[in-house]
This record gives C-alpha cells, structure tokens and sequence, in this order.
C-alpha cells in the first residue's frame, strides 16, 4: 500500500510536470502565432499602401505621352523600386511617395487623377513641362501637400474649383505663382 501511494505521488508529480511544461509550451506557441499575424498584417498593410504608390506613380507616367529626356524609360520600371525612380522621392521612415519632382523635363501629356493617391505626398513640382489638360481635383485630397509648382504647363481650371482647404500646409505664394507664370487658371 506504501509503495502505491508513493507511485500515485510520483505519478500526480511527473502529471504536473508535464501539464506545466505542455501548458508553458502552448502558451509559447500561442504568443509566437500572434507574433507572427502581427507581423504579416502590419507588413500587408504596409505593402499594399506601399503598392498603392508604385501604381498611382504608374498611371502618372501612362498619361505622359512624350518624354524626351527618358525619365519614364530609363528608370521607371519594375526592376528599381518605385523610390529610386527619377524625380520620385520617399520618406525616411516609411518608404512612401513624399515627393514627385519633374521640372523642365519637356514632359508632354495630362495629369492623372491618380496623383491623389499618394497621400504622404508634400512636394508636387511639374513646372515649366509641356503638360495640358484640366489640374484633377484629387489634388485637395492632399492634406500634407507643401509646395504646388505647376507654372509654365498648358493647364486649365479655375483655382476656386481646386478645393485646396484640406491642404493646410499648402503656401499661399505657392498658387499666385503658378498662376501668374504661365499656368492659365483665373484667379477668382
């Protein structure tokens, strides 16, 4: 009777042992399978706003149908990432579109309303390019947007219809300029 009450101890022992361990393991598996669906839907997000540049950036350059200096042919393609694109720059942190630089390329074409979609985008400068057509209004979406240069361009529009209230960093300067250089958009 001693022995198997010594048994049943060792047994009721080695069983907590092993319920321990199997529940500190479980629980390890646990954290490490949260850890890793952390992981993968901040990096699908990530991506995906990520993407949503590249193709913005995309559809920009299909609506260019002339580009002498080769900007679009030489580096915009799929074998550089969309950040070290000419006249394409990104954030530090995040590499997001924050900037989109095209002076004097001789670019020929429209703007296209996809610009609206880089929305960490602060500089826009086309100035003094060949571009025409209506300035899209998707550019008001562009809360973080700093410098607008749209000067020297065949555009047309009316400011008034822009709807720039949401760009809060936007300088008034900035809009007098453009219009007063080339741009034909009546200031009303």
């Amino acid at each position: 009777m001693e022995v198997m009450k010594k048994m049943m101890r060792h047994h009721k022992t080695l069983s907590f042992f092993y319920f321990t361990s199997s529940s500190s393991a479980a629980l390890f598996t646990l954290h490490l399978l949260l850890f890793c669906l952390i992981c993968s839907v901040t990096h699908s997000s990530f991506a995906s706003s990520n993407e949503t540049d590249r193709l913005a950036l995309l559809e920009f350059k299909h609506r260019i149908s002339d580009d002498p200096n080769g900007v679009f042919l030489n580096s915009w393609n799929d074998s550089v990432h969309h950040c070290g694109w000419q006249g394409v720059s990104c954030g530090h942190r995040h590499p997001r579109v924050v900037g989109l630089e095209l002076p004097e390329m001789g670019l020929v074409g429209t703007i296209s309303p996809h610009i609206g979609n880089l929305t960490f985008l602060r500089d826009l400068d086309l100035r003094m390019n060949m571009l025409q057509g209506e300035i899209p209004g998707e550019i008001g979406g562009l809360f973080r947007l700093r410098l607008l240069s749209l000067s020297m361009n065949a555009l047309t529009g009316e400011v008034a219809k822009l709807n720039l209230t949401g760009c809060v960093h936007l300088r008034d300067s900035i809009l007098l300029k453009m219009a007063s250089r080339g741009t034909s958009l009546p200031l009303i």
